[in-house]
């Protein structure tokens, strides 16, 4: 039979103790940093006795505990360079940027239809997403991928969508 004497069970207490409390710091340090996902979109818009309005937005959702404001959203070309968009507004031009997101809240963020017909943008490489704190977030998914090849395919503004 095995015997248990006291020291061995304060120093099992004592590494459990120890491994929790690297855990909890871990988790701590975690969760207060800024953890945003971004997912470049295509949106179409048909307001009635109007023409269809096609283009590019990006949702952006919070997926901290701490709030975040978003200071604006940009397209990079390959070259590095940023094109930027004025008239970029949250949730279908409700609101302009920037937009504070609470813990666990998102936001769609729509760039302008006259935005969406720059011929700069048949160079583009990723949507770029910034927040006031200075942390600049990129994304370049399949959707965005096909959005810029429908850009080279179609020089004429009219054309693009």
């Amino acid at each position: 039979m095995i015997e248990i004497t006291s020291a061995q069970i304060t120093f099992t207490i004592a590494v459990i103790g120890a491994v929790l409390g690297i855990l909890n710091f871990y988790r701590s340090v975690s969760r207060d940093r800024v953890h945003l996902k971004i997912t470049p979109s295509r949106y179409v818009m048909d307001p009635p006795g109007q023409s269809t309005i096609q283009g590019l937005s990006v949702e952006v959702v919070n997926l901290g505990f701490v709030p975040v404001t978003i200071s604006n959203a940009y397209i990079q070309l390959k070259n590095r360079s940023i094109v930027a968009d004025p008239g970029i507004t949250s949730t279908l031009g409700k609101w302009k940027i920037p937009v504070c997101l609470e813990a666990k809240e998102s936001t769609t963020l729509f760039f302008s239809p006259e935005f969406n017909h720059d011929l700069t943008l048949i160079d583009a490489k990723c949507v770029l997403v910034k927040t006031a704190c200075g942390i600049n977030l990129k994304n370049s998914n399949r959707v965005f991928r096909e959005w810029v090849e429908a850009r080279k395919k179609k020089p004429n503004p009219k054309d693009c969508g």
